[in-house]
């Protein structure tokens, strides 16, 4: 609690007592008894995403002078917590960003601050830094500078924001390997004619293609394989599917 000397509403000395009505001691004018409350400060903050990284800010005041946090400040007045994570991004890092949502909410009682962090998408893929930043920089996980960081509750949030990322990933993939099974069975039911629909349906899923399997279950296997080691990352769901259905139309 910040210490209070005068009243701010007629200049009289106040006194830290317990109102009538609360439960908990705050600054009282003796002369007009104006109340004097004392509230957490909110704090706003934005992780800018642009192709897959993230960027981060090296402060240029202190406290923490020198480290790296994501662009945050203490809301004003008169704004939301997005216009407020959006104006903090645009005076640190010289982004704009479109904010996607909210991410998280972190309590710092011991300092009275509360952390509310969003998610966000840079606009131009244009960035630099502000008047209170030393530089700007686009991370991956594995180069962030996780001991250089300036706030522990931004790490706790980053770490938490890539583990999301890796699980939203798995996922995706396993809605991939669904569908391309979904697809080859349909496929050959549809199509009894084929010399690969017995193996196919005998295959099921695509870790059987391959090895004896149906050309078309290898095809989705590959889509896969292709999609784990991270090349054609904008892949739609039904590619997969697509390509299988090619291979075996081709026959």
């Amino acid at each position: 609690m910040i210490e209070i000397n005068y009243c701010n509403q007629c200049g009289a000395g106040v006194e830290l007592r317990v109102p009538q009505g609360d439960n908990l001691p705050r600054y009282v004018c003796g002369e007009c008894g104006a109340i004097h409350y004392q509230n957490p400060k909110i704090v706003a903050g934005c992780i800018p995403e642009w192709q897959g990284r993230i960027l981060l800010c090296r402060r240029a005041i202190e406290p923490r002078y020198g480290l790296w946090t994501i662009p945050a400040g203490f809301m004003e007045n008169r704004e939301t917590v997005e216009q407020a994570a959006a104006r903090e991004t645009d005076e640190e890092a010289r982004a704009k960003v479109d904010i996607a949502g909210l991410y998280g909410v972190y309590s710092i009682p011991h300092i009275s601050q509360v952390y509310m962090i969003f998610r966000g998408e840079i606009v131009d893929g244009r960035f630099a830094p502000g008047a209170e930043s030393l530089e700007t920089v686009l991370f991956t996980e594995e180069e962030v500078p996780w001991e250089e960081m300036a706030i522990p509750v931004v790490v706790r949030g980053l770490k938490r924001y890539f583990e999301d990322r890796r699980r939203a990933v798995c996922e995706q993939l396993d809605d991939l390997e669904e569908g391309v099974r979904r697809k080859v069975v349909w496929w050959a039911e549809a199509h009894p004619k084929c010399t690969t629909r017995r193996r196919a349906l005998r295959g099921g899923l695509p870790g059987g293609a391959g090895r004896g399997g149906s050309p078309c279950l290898a095809a989705g296997r590959g889509a896969l394989r292709w999609r784990r080691a991270g090349r054609f990352a904008g892949l739609p769901r039904w590619w997969g599917g697509r390509r299988a259905w090619r291979s075996c139309r081709a026959r």
